[in-house]
């Protein structure tokens, strides 16, 4: 006759082999594999089986283990205690201090100590809900994941992955630490398959050369691709870049900037604004297109120059250049300008134009093939006039004084024009005043060269250099339609008056 103790074993086989083929029919039917006792409990009025000691489920092809258990076989489910463990092919494997775990639905409810290992990724948390029949698993009380292979930390209060995509979403508070970048989110989405980052609502990106701030935005890390979208801004050392959106190709050290593009040098003061902008880090150059505006500011005042495209490159010194092309037109005040392209080069402030340029200063036209301005911290130094130079002021309506030659040096002394050099076949008209600036009449004088000495625009002096001719006609005696230098033509109605009027052309 068997011992007492025999018989239990015995009646628990039994009893093991009952519930092994008893729950084993249909794909939801929950298998219980092992455990080293079992016991019925009835003791809350619900019948159950009390599973102890190296406990095992099977549900199709998932596995489920913990130390002891109870098993409600009416409801196809159970509630697992300590070292409970979900083990699914050979990448997900779920581990925590307690499970309830619904049969029918395939949902599994993990508390305690957490951890989620799905290859190369961890996941530890104190809350998780793991919903097979979706293939979805979620925190909602603060996780973190940790994927030792790319060095990477990512912490968030709600968290959900989808195994089967290899899909993350996180939200609030969300922190991704790497080697290289620390982001903060609100949202993100992480595709372990094709390491895709998305992230949505307000978002900082760290790194040791720059921060960036956007609203949406995504990063293929395999194609080195990145585009930041809505309120974008990227600051670094020495400048801030503004968009509607931002492009980085990676490999190819290319940055595209689309709609409101603000780009500021902060070193500089200088600020560049348009539609859309291209940058290649390899080789410093930018270029910006689409009501592009550039504004360097001084203390007191600020330089506005506009062209359908603007450029800035560095020369060998590693000294920016600035260049502007079609419809140019600049301004600031006491100063303003047109031509077809500029040229401004940072290392000696000059401003060089060309395509029939014009400017305009302290009330005086001035005009050649090639005119270069020197100004210095925001106030005009000189003005050099290159081939068929011309310089026109109207004294008074119609009543034009003007000046011709070769070339001219022209200086200026706090924004007024105080001397003018002219070089080969200088001649000038001007009207001749009195003290109370009573016109008296015209006066016509040439030479090769002359020097022109004015206060508050009022000739004051001519100083001839060889073959010196001058005329002074009584304003009676003058027909006022011949007095006319060749080469006259007078572009006040091209003027830029303000800022804006750069834009029209």
């Amino acid at each position: 006759m068997p011992s007492i103790s025999q018989l239990s074993k015995i009646v628990t086989s039994l009893a093991f082999l009952w519930a092994a083929t008893g729950f084993a029919q249909g794909d939801t039917k929950l298998e219980i594999i092992h455990a080293d006792d079992l016991i019925y409990d009835t003791s809350n009025g619900i019948t159950a089986k009390r599973l102890i000691g190296n406990v095992a489920f099977k549900q199709d092809e998932t596995f489920m283990y913990c130390d002891s258990a109870y098993f409600y076989s009416e409801t196809n489910s159970f509630q697992a205690f300590n070292h409970v463990r979900i083990v699914e092919g050979d990448s997900l494997n779920l581990t925590g201090d307690h499970l309830d775990y619904d049969g029918n639905k395939k949902f599994a409810k993990f508390t305690g100590n957490i951890v989620m290992v799905d290859k190369n990724m961890v996941l530890t948390t104190k809350n998780l809900d793991y919903d097979r029949n979706n293939q979805l698993a979620y925190y909602y009380n603060g996780g973190t994941i940790v994927n030792k292979e790319e060095n990477m930390e990512l912490k968030s209060e709600k968290g959900k992955y989808f195994p089967q995509s290899k899909l993350f979403h996180f939200q609030k508070n969300v922190v991704l630490v790497t080697d290289e970048y620390t982001i903060y989110s609100d949202t993100l989405h992480q595709n372990n398959e094709s390491n895709i980052s998305y992230f949505y609502g307000p978002t900082t990106i760290i790194s040791d050369s720059s921060t960036i701030y956007c609203e949406k935005g995504w990063y293929d890390k395999n194609n080195g691709v990145s585009e930041f979208i809505k309120n974008a801004v990227i600051t670094n050392e020495s400048q801030i870049l503004k968009a509607d959106s931002i492009r980085f190709l990676t490999e190819f050290n290319l940055g595209f900037m689309f709609g409101h593009v603000e780009i500021t040098d902060t070193t500089e003061n200088i600020s560049v604004f348009g539609d859309y902008a291209e940058n290649n880090s390899k080789d410093s150059t930018s270029m910006v297109t689409g009501n592009a505006l550039l504004v360097q500011q001084f203390d007191s005042d600020s330089l506005f120059l506009h062209g359908d495209t603007l450029f800035s490159e560095f020369d060998s010194l590693h000294h920016r250049l600035i260049r502007a092309y079609s419809h140019v037109k600049l301004y600031k005040q006491g100063l303003a300008g047109k031509c077809d392209s500029i040229v401004f080069s940072e290392s000696d402030s000059l401003i060089k134009m060309f395509g029939d340029p014009v400017v305009w200063a302290d009330g005086n036209q001035l005009t050649a093939e090639h005119i270069q301005i020197k100004h210095y911290d925001g106030k005009l130094q000189w003005l050099e006039l290159n081939r068929k130079s011309f310089i026109v002021y109207e004294s008074k309506p119609t009543h034009f004084n003007q000046i011709s030659g070769k070339n001219m040096m022209n200086y200026f002394d706090d924004g007024k024009l105080k001397t003018i050099n002219v070089f080969e076949n200088g001649k000038t008209i001007y009207y001749a005043t009195e003290e109370s600036g009573a016109e008296i009449g015209v006066n016509q004088a040439s030479a090769d060269d002359l020097i022109i000495l004015l206060d508050s625009n009022e000739i004051k002096k001519i100083k001839f250099y060889r073959n010196p001719v001058a005329k002074l006609t009584p304003l009676d005696q003058v027909d006022e339609k011949t007095l006319k230098l060749d080469g006259f033509k007078w572009r006040v109605t091209e003027q830029p008056k303000k800022p804006k009027d750069v834009f029209v052309w």
